[in-house]
């Protein structure tokens, strides 16, 4: 008898203990349904963000709004505050109408349309040298970099070579020298090849002996470097690019670069 009551009794307690899991799971399973369901509040595009845009003016002008949003449909990076600690960034890249806002489409730099990151208040040029002008396979992103010109020379004095504004390659007799054109600039991008097509014959001898060096330093292939410049340093290089012909350095952060007079056909072994 007392057998019966003791397999009853726990049978019983199973059955509740049982009942209260069941209840237990549905209830969180209901508390999950209703978190899911949980709007919250997030920034979203009404209109289109432009590039560079600040945070503080992209929520002034009502470029983007806050809206409900359910909680399962919102990434965790989503932008859901505007503070004086982000108010100031910037909009990386355009954002289009209807787009939830993450936090990462602000920052402190905006990407440029080509997809080079360009330093605030610089400019990206390129030019295509040849494997030794630019040191090898040395020279990667974000290298800092020493520029030398070699060019013919109009005139020589105690302050400096000034520069004749012609191409060194030009048919006729020049004194050439060559001279740091920039101290130091960073590489933004490496990448691309361009094929020079000059024959050979380019590169004989001039008018009274005088040799010839090719602008491009070779007729083969040539890789594009992409430097971050200031419109002062853009306008030397542009014009280097057309008149001399570049040479690059590599730079450590120990590396030491004096802008001089440089050297030319006549000085380059005074002092030997």
């Amino acid at each position: 008898m007392k057998s019966r009551i003791v397999a009853v009794t726990v049978a019983v307690l199973l059955a509740l203990l049982g009942t209260v899991a069941v209840f237990a799971y549905v209830h969180k399973a209901d508390q999950r349904a209703v978190a899911g369901q949980r709007a919250i509040e997030v920034y979203v595009a009404r209109s289109a963000v432009p590039a560079g845009t600040t945070l503080k003016n992209a929520v002034d002008q009502n470029l983007i709004v806050k809206e409900l949003v359910a909680a399962k449909a919102v990434p965790a990076a989503s932008l859901t505050d505007v503070s004086s600690s982000n108010e100031s960034q910037v909009a990386v890249s355009e954002i289009s109408p209807g787009e939830l806002v993450l936090s990462d489409r602000f920052g402190t730099q905006v990407v440029a349309s080509s997809g080079l990151t360009i330093p605030k208040g610089m400019m990206a040029v390129s030019v295509a040298l040849s494997d030794p002008a630019r040191v090898g396979q040395f020279v990667t992103v974000g290298s800092n970099i020493a520029v030398f010109d070699t060019f013919n020379v109009q005139s020589s004095d105690k302050k400096g070579i000034t520069p004749s504004g012609d191409h060194v390659a030009d048919n006729y007799a020049r004194t050439r020298a060559t001279r740091i054109l920039l101290p130091r600039v960073q590489v933004l991008a490496v990448g691309g090849t361009t094929s020079q097509n000059e024959s050979s014959s380019d590169q004989g001898s001039a008018p009274n002996g005088a040799q010839n060096v090719s602008n491009n330093q070779t007729n083969g292939q040539q890789t594009l470097l992409t430097l971050a410049v200031s419109q002062a340093d853009a306008v030397k290089l542009v014009h280097a690019i057309q008149t001399g012909t570049l040479y690059l350095a590599l730079l450590t952060d120990s590396s030491q670069v004096t802008i001089g007079a440089g050297v030319t056909d006549r000085n380059l072994f005074h002092g030997n």
